[in-house]
């Protein structure tokens, strides 16, 4: 078998591609803010609205906060594919417009948001590991004399189950994002690129886990990096509007911050999130080409 592609290779990559296509990636990235009227328009004034009322309040953010995860899953997925279609035509020198990243993004929407549901379920099917161990414990806390055996099991059953969990998790987010790269790159369905993510990594899942998780730690420093520059940044509006609070009153203050905040937020995912894209890609690209070598 063909050696992979070295941390540093795939770093050197990321950066060169992502500098050299900042405002392409950047631009598509500003779909993310389709979401950003829905937090405004349907969930701060009406909180304000109905502050009194705990119960209308709590059945407003539950549907606001239900119908915006629905449209961010959407545009996330349609984001998403954008950057994996921009990344394979950079990637092959072709030329790539705003027109036809969204053309190719959209084409694979359904497919690309049954795929996230279909890897959210595998994942939610690992914490099916902590009900053995949260059911004894929890049987024993009803129990008159439980004695010490009973909860001392469901404590290890648990600790064990959660255990299980988390080492099953942290295998299938080596594995699941190459199944976007399948559904996108070579157009596979939503099963067959599953299955394909799982056919491409077996063998070497630790070696694949390097190179897939230590760029995602150095992206991610630089990341909380900018992250601190916002909150400081937001932290010093916060007190440049104190005056202006007492002008304008303090629901329609925290209704501006709330608006800054969350196209901050916005902003700084549509901006970072394409590097972690490329990452993942060449590493996607390299699996492929040393499978085939072998």
């Amino acid at each position: 078998m063909s050696q992979q592609i070295s941390i540093g290779q795939i770093i050197d990559k990321t950066f060169h591609v992502y500098q050299k296509h900042f405002l392409a990636y950047a631009k598509h990235g500003m779909w993310l803010f389709v979401t950003l009227p829905l937090s405004i328009l349907i969930l701060e004034p009406i909180v304000h609205l109905f502050s009194d009322n705990i119960f209308t309040i709590a059945i407003i953010v539950a549907i606001a906060m239900l119908v915006n995860f629905v449209v961010a899953i959407i545009m996330g997925n349609f984001v998403s594919n954008g950057f994996i279609f921009a990344t394979d035509a950079f990637d092959k020198e072709k030329t790539v417009t705003q027109a036809s990243l969204q053309k190719s993004a959209w084409s694979r929407l359904g497919a690309a948001c049954g795929q996230s549901v279909v890897l959210f379920v595998i994942l939610a099917l690992a914490a099916l590991l902590l009900i053995p161990g949260l059911g004894l414990f929890m049987s024993s806390s009803y129990t008159e004399t439980p004695g010490v055996v009973l909860p001392a099991l469901g404590m290890f059953l648990l600790f064990a189950g959660g255990v299980a969990a988390l080492v099953l998790i942290v295998w299938f987010a080596v594995i699941f994002p190459f199944a976007p790269m399948k559904l996108i790159v070579e157009r596979q369905g939503v099963f067959a690129s599953i299955k394909g993510a799982f056919a491409l990594v077996r063998g070497r899942w630790l070696a694949t886990a390097v190179r897939v998780l230590i760029p995602k730690i150095v992206f991610g420093v630089i990341v909380a990096f900018v992250q601190i520059v916002v909150v400081f940044f937001f932290y010093v509006i916060t007190a440049a509007m104190v005056p202006v609070s007492e002008l304008i009153g303090e629901t329609a203050t925290s209704i501006i911050i709330f608006i800054l905040q969350s196209a901050a937020v916005l902003a700084v995912t549509a901006i970072t999130t394409p590097a972690f894209v490329i990452a993942d890609y060449y590493v996607y690209r390299d699996l492929i080409a040393t499978r085939n070598a072998s």
